[in-house]
């Protein structure tokens, strides 16, 4: 699939997507009982699209933040979803989001979606496409709903939504 190099100095929708799930952790502080040992392994979980899958496999090989090993699930069960730091959901499980995004409601789930609709039903950071662009929205409503700290970093970098007053 790879072609004469031109390829690597644009890097492909799936690509960046998988390097934004990456980056993540770097603005976003888990609960202790969500990393409880020094050594727990960080989940990615990537539920319905295996382009970033793949790419996100290949990125997280043999790394570890933090000293927590990194770690992908692809098509984890909802009590496996219970299980991971972080849950991408591709468009084309797009349909299943808000039952997804209901089981996982309270819980220190960072959900990370890709469709128009993901943050109506309740996602937490949707990675949504504008013109050539991924832009990040973050539903600070969803958020306030568990014990994850984002930071303001990261909140500069994206439109917010919802936290009304």
């Amino acid at each position: 699939m790879e072609s004469d190099g031109v390829q690597s100095a644009v890097p492909s929708e799936p690509q960046m997507k998988a390097a934004f799930l990456l980056n993540f952790p770097k603005y976003v502080e888990w609960p202790v009982e969500s990393l409880p040992a020094p050594a727990s392994p960080m989940v990615f979980a990537v539920f319905g699209d295996e382009d970033v899958a793949n790419e996100l496999a290949a990125m997280i090989n043999g790394k570890s933040i933090d000293g927590h090993p990194l770690q992908l699930v692809r098509n984890p069960s909802p009590e496996k979803c219970l299980e991971c730091q972080i849950l991408f959901i591709g468009s084309d499980e797009a349909r299943k989001t808000a039952e997804i995004v209901k089981q996982l409601k309270c819980a220190s789930v960072l959900t990370v979606g890709e469709s128009d609709q993901f943050m109506n039903e309740g996602g937490m950071i949707n990675l949504a496409r504008r013109e050539r662009r991924i832009v990040l929205e973050v539903n600070l409503d969803a958020t306030r709903q568990t014990e994850l700290k984002i930071s303001s970093k990261l909140m500069a970098l994206a439109t917010v939504k919802g936290g009304k007053k």
